[in-house]
C-alpha cells in the first residue's frame, strides 16, 4: 500500500523504477505520525539509553523473527556495547513493502517500518531496530543489500550492508514471477527458508559469509550517532517528530 503511494512504476525493462521525491517525502511524513505514541520508555537528556546497572540487561526489539537477522542484530550491539548485558526481542510486524522489496526507497521504507511497528508492540526498549532487504539496480545489474534504521529517544541512525550481485536468472525469475528471492533461491538450489539459515550469500561464497554477516554490518553502521554522538547532532529528530513521538513527556 505505502509502496503504491510513492512509487510510479514504469516497469523493469529498464531495471529501474522512478519515484516521485514529494510523495515520497509525505510518506515519510505519513509513517512517523503513524507512529505516534509507539515510544514509551525513559531517556536521558541527548535521547541516549540511560546507564543501566550491574546486571540490567539492555532491551533491543526487532521488527523481526528471523533468526538470522536477530543474530546479526546482537552480534552488532555486542561489539558496540561490550559492557551492557545485550537482551534481544524479535516481534513479527509488517514491513508494509511486500516480501521483496525492489528499490532503495522501499528497502529503506520497509526497515524504518519494521522499526516503527516493533515500536508499537513492545512499549519500553533502549533501542527499536528494523532490518529490510532488497534489490538494487545499479548499473543494470542487481544488487542485494540490506538496510538497518535504528531508533532510541529522540536519536536515529540508518545503514547498510555490503552489496553482492544475484546471479541474473534468479533476478529474471524474482521479476517475472513476483516471488520473493528467498522462495527462487530455495527452488533453484533445494533448501528450504535459507533467508532464516545463512542466506543466499552462504551459498555464492561457499560459506564464507551469511546473512548475520550482513544484518551485522548494517546495523553496526546505523550505530554510528552511538558512537560518535558529538558528530551526528543532526540526526535527531526535530520539534515535529519530538510532537509526534511524545518524547518530551518521557
Amino acid at each position: 500500500m505505502y509502496l503504491t503511494a510513492f512509487t510510479e512504476s514504469q516497469g523493469y525493462s529498464d531495471g529501474t523504477e522512478k519515484t516521485s521525491a514529494n510523495a515520497f517525502t509525505a510518506l515519510i511524513t505519513n509513517l512517523f505520525t503513524l507512529a505516534e505514541k509507539a515510544l514509551r520508555r525513559s531517556f536521558d537528556s541527548d535521547g541516549s539509553p540511560e546507564e543501566k546497572g550491574v546486571g540490567i540487561p539492555m532491551i533491543i526489539v526487532v521488527g523481526t523473527t528471523n533468526p538470522t537477522k536477530l543474530a546479526g542484530v546482537e552480534r552488532a550491539f555486542k561489539d558496540v556495547f561490550p559492557n551492557s548485558v545485550i537482551e534481544v526481542k524479535g516481534v513479527k510486524v509488517s514491513n508494509r513493502v511486500g516480501e521483496q522489496p525492489i528499490g532503495l526507497d522501499s528497502i529503506y521504507v520497509g526497515a524504518l517500518n519494521r522499526a516503527l511497528n516493533a515500536a508499537k508492540v513492545v512499549k519500553r526498549a533502549d533501542f527499536y531496530v528494523g532490518v529490510e532487504a532488497g534489490l538494487v539496480n545499479l548499473a543494470g545489474l542487481w544488487i542485494d543489500i540490506h538496510v538497518a534504521f535504528t531508533i532510541s529517544g529522540n536519536r536515529y541512525g540508518i545503514g547498510t550492508s555490503m552489496g553482492f550481485l544475484v546471479p541474473p536468472r534468479m533476478v529474471t525469475k524474482v521479476i517475472t514471477s513476483s516471488k520473493e528471492l528467498d522462495v527462487v533461491v530455495d527452488e533453484v538450489f533445494g533448501t528450504r527458508d535459507i533467508g532464516s539459515h545463512g542466506g543466499v550469500i552462504k551459498i555464492l561464497t561457499n560459506g564464507l559469509v551469511d546473512r548475520a554477516d550482513l544484518v551485522k554490518q548494517a546495523v553496526l553502521m546505523s550505530l554510528l550517532p552511538w558512537i560518535k554522538p558529538e558528530l551526528y547532532d543532526v540526526l535527531k529528530f526535530d520539534e515535529p517528530l519530538l510532537k509526534v513521538y511524545n518524547l518530551h513527556e518521557l
